[in-house]
């Protein structure tokens, strides 16, 4: 038990091994869902996109153009 504020004790929450098997049985199931809606240009917390990569592509397509 966890000491709380008040004087009072609250249970450790350490997620299980159920917990996270269902976790991430809804992610399998809904980000699919999810990822068809968001739109190309979108990086922010989506597999495979991170902003890096964004800024890198913004780097290359803007490069040639200033050096001209």
């Amino acid at each position: 038990m966890i000491p709380k504020a008040n004087g009072g004790e609250r249970p450790l929450g350490i997620p299980t091994i159920r917990d996270r098997v269902i976790q991430t049985a809804a992610k399998i199931v809904i980000e699919p869902i999810f990822e068809a809606d968001f739109e190309d240009n979108a990086y922010g917390y989506r597999p495979a996109r991170v902003a890096w990569t964004r800024f890198k592509e913004v780097h290359r397509q803007f490069m040639p153009a200033m050096l001209t």
